[in-house]
């Protein structure tokens, strides 16, 4: 059963609090590679990621710290 969003948005957070507490230097170079070797962004995302880049550098887009944006996904 696939699932919902709000479950996926759980396990990622999830993944992402286990992968900044890991302390294994081996484990953390295969998900290095992992990522590096398996792995290619589309054009059109490397578009958006420059996009929102600039935003960032210009001030013309707002961000909020990880605790607050983690509530705003958990409330939904």
């Amino acid at each position: 059963m696939p699932m919902n969003i709000k479950e996926m948005e759980h396990e990622k957070l999830n993944l992402i609090t286990w992968i900044a507490q890991l302390q294994d230097a081996k484990l953390i170079q295969k998900l290095k590679n992992f990522r590096t070797d398996n792995f290619s962004i589309p054009q059109w995302q490397k578009e958006e990621l420059d996009k929102r880049t600039k935003a960032l550098e210009n001030g013309t887009m707002k961000t909020r710290s990880w605790e607050e944006a983690k509530k705003e996904i958990f409330k939904k």
